[in-house]
């Protein structure tokens, strides 16, 4: 990388001091003794090398190796290279440049995963940025993005199924009580369906007490009411007579036959009036044929 690049990264200070001491003759190719370059490539900190080494050459060396793992760092360009050249160089003449920049580069990438976001640009800042300070936040937006991803899922599919793995996947999430409402909705429309497929006295009883407070309690008791009232009706027809009608009518004096009934009891004083008087007619006959 040449000067002009660091310049425009903006460590115009720090190339400076770098540059304010010549190199040894000869620094170039090396032939410093060996040790003392391994000694300052294998120290744990800029300062713990100058305690080490305090000749001025020996300061020379360090720059050279700072220089050297600073460029290292700018051409790796991530957080992690950045990240152990602080650790290497902390009071370093590239440190604070360094921090500097990487602390603006983390807010740079925060805020464009923020205007985009999405959750493959939150992924992104945190690959970049491990150990970001907007990694916790990045983090919890994916997870909210998430949540409504799942949750406009769930109302497409408009399952128990669905629903519960989302409740599931998100037991903390901004729709878990509306999931919770829909599925004891769904459960409801269930279990009214499987009542009417059977029809039965039974089968909406049970649905009552599966469901005291559900869609279709009152219609359930209705057809409970009904299907009584079917069976009340049949049984006064099986019997066909006065007293088998008017027990109907006790029991439904507004029931669905009532009408019926009533035009079945007329009909059978009818009947009986004119069988009654056809009798007398033929008692009357009789009576004259003998006389």
């Amino acid at each position: 990388m040449s000067t002009s690049e660091y310049h425009r990264l903006g460590f115009e200070s720090e190339l400076a001091r770098l540059m304010e001491d010549k190199r040894p003759q000869g620094f170039a190719h090396y032939q410093w003794p060996a040790a003392l370059l391994r000694a300052a490539g294998n120290t744990r900190s800029y300062s713990e090398a100058a305690l080490a080494m305090r000749s001025h050459y020996g300061q020379q060396i360090l720059r050279h190796v700072e220089y050297r793992d600073f460029l290292k760092a700018v051409s790796a360009d991530t957080y992690d290279a950045y990240e152990a050249f602080l650790k290497k160089w902390p009071d370093g003449v590239f440190a604070a440049g360094v921090a500097e920049k990487l602390e603006a580069a983390d807010d740079n990438a925060w805020k464009m995963a923020y205007e985009q976001h999405a959750i493959e640009a939150y992924e992104n800042y945190i690959k970049r940025f491990p150990r970001g300070k907007h990694v916790q936040a990045a983090h919890e937006r994916i997870q909210r993005i998430a949540g409504v991803e799942a949750w406009e899922l769930a109302r497409q599919k408009d399952t128990i199924k669905a629903y519960e793995a989302y409740i599931h996947s998100f037991p903390q999430g901004k729709y878990v009580q509306e999931a919770q409402k829909r599925v004891e909705e769904l459960r409801d429309e269930r279990a009214w369906k499987k009542a009417l497929k059977k029809n039965a006295i039974e089968s909406y009883e049970a649905y009552i007490h599966s469901f005291p407070q559900g869609k279709y309690v009152q219609e359930a008791q209705k057809r409970i009411g009904r299907i009584h009232e079917n069976q009340a009706w049949e049984a006064a027809q099986k019997k066909n007579t006065i007293a088998g009608y008017l027990e109907y009518l006790e029991a439904y004096p507004n029931g669905i036959y009532a009408d019926q009934a009533r035009k079945e009891i007329e009909k059978i004083n009818i009947t009986k009036n004119f069988l009654l008087k056809l009798l007398i007619l033929l008692i009357l006959i009789i009576i004259y044929w003998f006389l």
